[in-house]
């Protein structure tokens, strides 16, 4: 089923002029995809993050996941489960609620763990901040404004973990995404 939606994801963004032409990833899972965790050991030290990085905690003792941009200066851009668009310091967005049980945020990266940095996430957030959006756990969530930062459209589809995935490694042009640890 995830390969299925990899493919299609691929085909509309490639077709509806979101990634332009020339760009070929594979579209199923390669033997590296399965051998390496998707979860690296080592970690990176909150000094090489740069705004633009794409940040992921666990909710619920890892049931679901949160994810958010980096702003800079230990701060990240979410969407709260209120709706309200605001800036937070990193502890706070491991673990400033009930279902926040997280004890590490997780930046996503290449296979050799270089973090994704996308200038333009960090601008598309930071112009958001302060909004209002009408959250949906399943239709309008953080993954949905992750995204919007990515693309520039908030109004996407990308509302699952798994596709937000997806199109950070067609943004990236990268097979593989790897999450790696945040350490102060």
């Amino acid at each position: 089923m995830r390969i299925i939606c990899y493919l299609i994801l691929q085909k509309k963004l490639i077709s509806g002029g979101l990634i332009g032409g020339g760009l070929s990833l594979l579209s199923t899972p390669t033997l590296p995809d399965l051998i390496y965790p998707k979860y690296y050991k080592k970690d990176h030290p909150l000094s090489n993050l740069k705004p633009g990085a794409i940040l992921m905690c666990s909710l619920a003792f890892s049931a679901a996941e949160h994810t958010g941009i980096y702003l800079g200066d230990g701060n990240v851009a979410e969407l709260k489960g209120s709706g309200e668009v605001r800036s937070i310091n990193i502890y706070e967005f491991i673990n400033s609620t009930e279902v926040r049980t997280g004890v590490s945020a997780f930046a996503a990266c290449d296979i050799n763990g270089n973090i994704f940095i996308s200038k333009e996430a960090s601008k598309n957030a930071k112009s958001t901040l302060g909004d209002y959006r009408e959250y949906n756990l399943v239709t309008n969530n953080c993954h949905k404004y992750t995204a919007g930062c990515l693309t520039g459209n908030f109004e996407n589809v990308f509302v699952t973990f798994t596709l937000l995935e997806s199109l950070i490694k067609v943004m990236f042009q990268s097979f593989f995404i790897r999450w790696r640890r945040i350490e102060e």
